[in-house]
């Protein structure tokens, strides 16, 4: 895999014309995970958090040597409906951060399944769930932890690397090398390059905007799909500045931020 020594932060909107509108923040760690919390940004990076002021144009940053971070190295980052930032790590677990306290839940004290958390998806309920990168995926309600892996269900591996969320509450996760995963509470549906137009079989990142379409990032592109056409955009036929997609996020406007 490519390694960019970057942080790029890329802002897609629409314009009257009805053509994108593209804006790049650039800053030195590169993107594994971004969440939209009103006008706030929320990044994780192989160097930490960092938090883009919209209103403000502020950033600012967060890593283990001043803040609350147990790992660098973050994977996810998700917002429950209290408001609270839930954010996984890799080789760090997950942090519970609620206004300036923080929690932990790891393997040692917790059923979460696996320290490398890549995922985080709160559903409708408010129960997370978390992928984790050989553990396979897990669901906390609050109370308790159940655990999906291909031992006990329909998914193809146990590296999960993204998951969002239809609003009829249809889950869809990324894997490392099995394509991407549909789960609707019974039935596990894979679609890959055999069966789709995915251009890749490692799905990085995944999101589902307002209409319902899911937005797939893979090492060769970013894929946009409707429930029945697919489209593919890559920096040759687009204006993305790369073709690797690590993280993306869609705003309350329906705007799509990619890094």
């Amino acid at each position: 895999m490519k390694i960019v020594e970057l942080f790029i932060l890329v802002f897609v909107t629409f314009c009257f014309s009805g053509e994108p509108v593209w804006q790049n923040y650039t800053n030195g760690d590169f993107v594994e995970a971004i969440c939209v919390d009103g006008s706030l940004v929320w990044a994780g990076t192989t160097g930490g958090v960092i938090v883009l002021d919209q209103s403000a144009g502020t950033l600012e940053f967060y890593n283990r040597a001043n803040s609350w971070v147990s790992s660098n190295d973050i994977g996810s980052l998700a917002i429950d409906a209290d408001g609270d930032k839930w954010i996984g790590a890799i080789e760090g677990g997950v942090m519970h951060l609620r206004g300036d306290n923080c929690s932990y839940y790891n393997t040692a004290n917790s059923g979460l399944p696996d320290d490398d958390v890549t995922a985080i998806l709160m559903d409708e309920n408010n129960d997370k769930w978390f992928g984790t990168w050989g553990g396979g995926l897990a669901k906390f309600d609050g109370d308790g932890w159940i655990v999906y892996n291909t031992s006990n269900s329909g998914l193809p591996e146990n590296r999960i690397g993204c998951i969002a969320k239809e609003r009829n509450g249809v889950l869809w996760m990324g894997s490392m090398s099995s394509g991407l995963v549909r789960f609707d509470g019974t039935q596990w549906t894979i679609f890959n390059t055999d069966n789709s137009l995915l251009p890749n079989n490692h799905v990085v990142s995944i999101a589902v905007d307002s209409n319902d379409v899911k937005w797939i990032g893979t090492q060769d592109g970013l894929v946009e799909f409707d429930g029945t056409q697919w489209t593919l955009y890559t920096d040759l036929n687009s204006g993305l500045s790369f073709s690797e997609i690590m993280a993306i996020a869609v705003d309350d406007s329906n705007n799509k931020w990619i890094g």
